[in-house]
């Protein structure tokens, strides 16, 4: 594989985020890494378990991610609880970033997503290891 989903958040950790295009572009990778992580761990169950065909793949992952919360025990299903909401509320963030050019993007919504998304890479990396 010529890229991984580290490299995604590595490379939005470097973005100068002294200028609003580089705010947007590092809140943008930030969701890519996480989606991309997700992807890995759950994308082939994603796709065989989901029955939401009328959403895109990103829809669907966070759909997933709620249903296994449901299924899974307290534990697990608390985190992947989390991890729904997180991917989710990261996703409109990245789609304000790529899509509302007309609004303002402070860096510390940057600056969270980036926190963000390590924080969701160290808990699904817990839940794969369950």
């Amino acid at each position: 594989m010529a890229v991984v989903p580290d490299d995604f958040l590595e490379f939005a950790k470097g973005i100068s985020l002294d200028r609003e295009i580089g705010v947007r572009n590092a809140t943008s990778r930030a969701y890519y890494a996480m989606y991309n992580h997700a992807s890995v761990r759950f994308g082939r169950q994603c796709k065989a378990e989901s029955g939401i065909t009328e959403k895109g793949s990103h829809q669907r992952m966070s759909a997933y991610l709620k249903d296994y919360a449901f299924m899974s025990d307290d534990n697990v299903g608390m985190e992947a609880a989390l991890l729904a909401r997180s991917l989710t509320k990261i996703k409109h963030m990245r789609h304000r970033a790529d899509y509302h050019l007309d609004e303002r993007m402070p860096r510390l919504q940057a600056e969270f997503a980036i926190a963000e998304a390590g924080k969701f890479i160290v808990l699904l990396s817990q839940i794969s290891e369950a």
